[in-house]
């Protein structure tokens, strides 16, 4: 990478998507910049811009809150899933 951080496993914060919203929509820097600015890679500003991408009437916008609400969505479907069924669980409470 050229010189940039590790930052493997590390998500984006709500924060640092609302900063990329604005220096996005707004100041319309590139990826490449918002990446050096994060200290992340600039393939993972792509992805998050992919991610959070909104249709308006025209063109399409990149949303803070709608990138998180995908991200928690994501992340509630992410581990394993339990093997214990409804008695079972039941039994485990008492």
């Amino acid at each position: 990478m050229h010189g940039y951080f590790n930052t493997k496993g590390k998500e984006l914060t709500y924060t640092e998507r609302q900063l990329i919203e604005r220096w996005h929509n707004k100041e319309k820097l590139s990826n490449r910049q918002i990446a050096q600015r994060l200290n992340k890679a600039p393939q993972t500003i792509h992805h998050e811009l992919k991610r959070g991408q909104v249709q308006l009437k025209t063109k399409t916008k990149y949303s803070a809150s709608h990138a998180q609400d995908c991200y928690r969505d994501n992340m509630s479907h992410c581990g394993r899933p339990s093997k214990l069924t409804s008695a079972l669980n039941d039994r485990c409470q008492r």
